[in-house]
């Protein structure tokens, strides 16, 4: 991961890029369910030469000498705990114009966020909030503070809900507290396709993005109608002849949640460049962003009876030949 952002050039193109002091870049997103936490400290590039002579050097990226400090303040004690960032090198690097074979990044392991069996019981232990502090010689202290994301409370379905309700006179009700700044919602229906070979599984997602504009302040709400299911079936699932006939199999839910500082940085694509000033950060002395994100999975429903039973005859879904009801046993 490096913070330029490069166009697309033919050789008779010039290659933009400003000479110039490197500067701080600094990203960490810490996630409440998460023990393992990573923070990625690279630097601007403003070498003297194309990015295409020096991408491959090693000073292009990373700082030789850095220091990663993150404050964690307890919730119920409001003390503070002071942690020391290792450094770590991974063979795991994407491709690109930066060709380092290594990707460095610093890592310490805390629990941000017990998780209670039942996510309505009291959470024991819970972090309030995060600072971080980044200490390269010559250059100011790199620092950012926030608070740690609110965790998502379930709603509807109940916890304990296995069955789904949808018909054309009601629609599929996702309600979760919390009023994140911004919230990313996915419900996969599975839909098992029986082949002469065996059988396959097939995923119809309906996924919704809300952000602070959401008509509601402190919870969020999705709607999935009757017709917006149908629709997305027909759109998702191929009338494929090699199907013998394809039923009804489990629904699973994903939401996940972030603060204020992830919204303003995702309206930036990937913020900031040494050509373009646009951008977001909320590093002070730096580039970058720090903030905080929570995740909630509710997974094995399946819809009811009476749902089942209207999908299955209805006629805009006879061409998928859905003739069962229940998942094959074994699978």
């Amino acid at each position: 991961m490096v913070c330029l952002v490069l166009t697309g050039a033919c050789e008779t193109d010039p290659v933009f890029y400003i000479p110039g002091e490197p500067v701080p870049v600094v990203y960490a997103i810490f996630h409440d369910h998460h023990t393992t936490h990573r923070i990625l400290v690279t630097k601007s590039f403003g070498a003297e030469q194309s990015p295409a002579e020096f991408g491959s050097v090693y000073d292009s990226l990373y700082w030789k000498d850095v220091e990663v400090e993150v404050r964690l303040k307890e919730g119920i004690s409001r003390k503070w705990i002071v942690i020391k960032a290792d450094r770590v090198q991974a063979s795991h690097k994407d491709s690109g114009l930066f060709l380092y074979p290594e990707q460095e990044y610093f890592e310490f392991h805390r629990v941000i966020l017990d998780t209670p069996a039942h996510p309505q019981l009291r959470k024991t232990y819970r972090i309030d909030s995060i600072s971080l502090r980044v200490s390269i010689p010559d250059h100011e202290d790199v620092f950012c503070q926030l608070k740690q994301i609110d965790s998502v409370d379930i709603v509807s379905p109940m916890y304990y809900q296995t069955y789904l309700y949808l018909v054309p006179e009601a629609p599929l009700l996702f309600i979760w507290a919390g009023g994140h700044a911004w919230s990313e919602f996915d419900v996969a229906f599975e839909i098992i396709e029986e082949l002469e070979t065996g059988y396959r599984s097939k995923w119809v997602h309906i996924q919704n993005t809300q952000t602070n504009e959401s008509a509601f302040e402190k919870y969020r709400q999705i709607n999935i109608t009757y017709e917006e299911f149908i629709r997305e079936v027909l759109q998702q699932i191929e009338d494929d002849p090699e199907v013998k006939r394809r039923f009804f199999g489990i629904i699973n839910m994903e939401i996940i949640g972030g603060d204020a500082p992830m919204v303003e940085y995702m309206r930036y694509l990937r913020g900031y460049t040494d050509y373009n000033s646009e951008g977001y950060t909320n590093m002070t002395n730096g580039f970058g962003v720090m903030a905080t994100t929570t995740q909630f999975i509710k997974d094995s429903m399946s819809f009811d009876h009476e749902t089942r039973r209207n999908l299955i005859n209805e006629n805009r879904l006879r061409k998928l030949r859905i003739s069962k009801w229940t998942r094959p046993e074994g699978l």
